[in-house]
């Protein structure tokens, strides 16, 4: 079984209910940085240099923490 994956399809991110919280919170960041990819095109393009990734994912991790504070605190955690 996958411990997760994201759905560009439907925009959803899947996690394993099996998985331990810290584990649980390593794979949810991992799959929201494919969502970051997907939504900004994928690194096909001939563009996708170093600072290309790092603008994505710079102006993405903070439209993230912006719009979901709940959900970094939950990322913070640390039981």
């Amino acid at each position: 079984d996958p411990i997760g994956f994201f759905r560009a399809m439907t925009n959803t991110i899947c996690l394993n209910a099996a998985l331990t919280d810290e584990s649980m919170r390593q794979v949810l960041a991992h799959e929201l940085v494919h969502s970051l990819i997907y939504l900004a095109g994928g690194f096909r393009k001939k563009h996708a240099t170093e600072d290309w990734a790092a603008d994505i994912m710079g102006c993405g991790w903070a439209q993230i923490i912006r719009d979901n504070p709940r959900l970094v605190e939950y990322l913070a955690r640390s039981d």
